[in-house]
């Protein structure tokens, strides 16, 4: 491993304290400025108070410090040569492990914080914005097949007081603003995909990484992670991908997807480019690229957005569903549909019908008419507990069966 000294003014680091537990509570860790040899390090203890290990020299590190709760590392952001900026990841015994390189410079931003959620899954890391104080940015981490991928993003113009992931339930974030509003946001790692039904669809997948959308069309290609077939780059990160949830769509839609920018809410419609290499064996369809055809200012702030038909979305906003029209270069909403002031947990769409389930656990059906306007809502049944994916089957018209995943 490269040993990497930065010179540090003593005058000017943040000599505050940091402790962190181990998930457990059989251990925990202290990082504290020593001297200006040291600079800052960290120690780690057992519950009675016995110094166990201590980390290994490296220069540039900062206060804050979480440990896994798993118990596997100690993350801890570190100031490196050149304006750059990582999160490293220790192991128990203070020998660094592995890095996390951040999506942006130090004079941009700073990491206040970082938080693993109770499961393991998700690093959490709170920046303030360098220009402007009273601006804050979460991003969401999640590591698999050792690369690290930034699935969410979020900015808020208000600052942060204090956050909290939920121990009850992992993915379940409690966010308090300054002003006193209290947001809870809860996510579920999902594949976006195709339905991959007919000859034409390729089947395609697409993984949000910060600002890119790797592509993948498996019935052609299998590209094992994160490795993909193509990628597509945005200017800000992309907060939601998603493909048409109709069934009978037209080969011009049926492998194209949406992403929505975290920044500006821009719902970007692309479209995927295929090759064919006749010396192949068997000449199969490949995805070597894709572009932004179309883009649409949303007029309103929605969340968990279906694409129902070529110019028809469907989104939550707050406690309602609202249908979305394209309109020129603008999503207007066209109609609304209130849900009895019940939270919905979990929704898909099958053609131009959207089920989803409530806090309630009820799961319920609303229909797009042909007249553009949603139906009023109507109960299927009521599950005995709150699942985190639905999924719809429905064959020649017969009742829908709804499948959930708890």
């Amino acid at each position: 491993k490269e040993e990497i000294q930065v010179v540090e003014d003593m005058e000017t680091v943040d000599k505050t304290c940091s402790i962190t537990w181990r998930g457990d509570g059989e251990y925990f860790a202290v990082s504290f400025v020593q001297n200006s040899e040291r600079g800052r390090m960290f120690k780690v203890f057992n519950k009675e108070g016995h110094l166990q290990f201590t980390s290994e020299p490296c220069g540039g590190l900062e206060s804050p410090i979480f440990w896994r709760p798993s118990g596997l590392w100690l993350a801890a952001p570190q100031i490196l040569p050149g304006n750059k900026y990582r999160i490293t990841l220790f192991e128990k015994n203070g020998l660094r492990h592995r890095e996390l390189a951040l999506p942006f410079v130090r004079d941009k931003q700073r990491v206040r914080s970082l938080a693993w959620n109770s499961d393991s899954e998700i690093l959490l890391i709170e920046t303030q914005h360098v220009a402007d104080a009273s601006k804050n940015s979460i991003y969401l981490f999640t590591i698999c097949n050792y690369h690290w991928y930034l699935k969410q993003y979020l900015e808020f113009n208000i600052p942060i007081a204090t956050y909290t992931w939920s121990f009850a339930n992992g993915k379940l974030l409690h966010i308090l603003l300054a002003d006193g509003t209290l947001q809870s946001i809860k996510w579920e790692l999902d594949v976006n995909r195709s339905s991959g039904f007919t000859a034409i669809d390729e089947a395609v997948v697409a993984v949000i990484d910060g600002s890119d959308v790797l592509l993948t069309n498996f019935r052609g290609t299998i590209i094992p992670p994160p490795m993909s077939g193509a990628r597509l780059t945005f200017p800000n990160p992309i907060s939601q991908v998603g493909f048409t949830t109709r069934r009978d769509c037209g080969e011009e839609q049926v492998n194209s997807f949406f992403a929505v920018d975290a920044v500006t809410g821009v719902v970007n419609i692309c479209e995927p480019q295929f090759t064919i290499n006749e010396k192949d064996p068997v000449p199969v369809q490949r995805l070597t690229a894709a572009s932004i055809m179309k883009k649409y200012e949303s007029s309103a702030l929605v969340s968990q957005i279906l694409w129902i038909s070529p110019r028809l979305f469907v989104g939550l906003q707050e406690k309602n569903l609202v249908l979305m029209q394209a309109v020129e270069d603008k999503l207007e909403v066209i109609d609304v549909c209130g849900l009895d002031d019940t939270t919905v947990v979990a929704m898909q769409a099958h053609n131009n019908v959207v089920y989803f389930q409530t806090l309630t656990g009820i799961v319920q059906m609303v229909e797009v008419k042909a007249d553009n306007k949603l139906s009023n809502p109507e109960t299927l049944y009521e599950l005995p507990d709150i699942c985190d994916k639905i999924n719809i089957a429905r064959n020649n018209g017969q009742p829908a069966q709804v499948y959930a995943l708890k």
